[in-house]
């Protein structure tokens, strides 16, 4: 059984024993609002967190749908930001390809431009 399966078969669970009221009496008997015994303790703690355990279950199923949706959140963000990544490394690369050009001395044999073929390159070196 999946994770989620046992998730809803503990609320389909609960469910069925929502409207009841579980109360700890003086005998450490647990019982429901009809006086049906659900369980004898022999302990006074154990009692009260069994009586109270519907709403300890209830909360922490809560507890595990929000952290699901939580980590569906990270999931889908973290996609994004890998294409992100991908899209500015792309990016970075044709930058780096210009500068290598321009860096490439051997793209300076022909006169173009003065101010290029001075600099042949020197600041898309030191860009690199």
């Amino acid at each position: 059984m999946s994770e989620q399966n046992k998730i809803e078969q503990i609320k389909e669970d609960l469910n069925e024993v929502a409207d009841e009221v579980w109360e700890k009496d003086v005998f450490d008997v647990i019982t429901n609002q009809d006086g049906k015994i659900i369980a004898e303790v022999f302990d006074k703690d154990a009692a009260q967190l069994f009586a109270k355990s519907n709403k300890y279950i209830t909360y922490l199923l809560q507890e595990i749908e929000r952290l699901q949706g939580e980590v569906q959140f990270w999931r889908i963000s973290a996609e994004n930001q890998q294409q992100n990544n991908f899209r500015f490394m792309a990016e970075i690369e044709r930058k780096d390809e210009a500068l290598r050009f321009y860096a490439d001395k051997e793209n300076y044999n022909h006169p173009y431009v003065p101010a290029v073929v001075e600099d042949a390159g020197k600041r898309a070196r030191e860009a690199l």
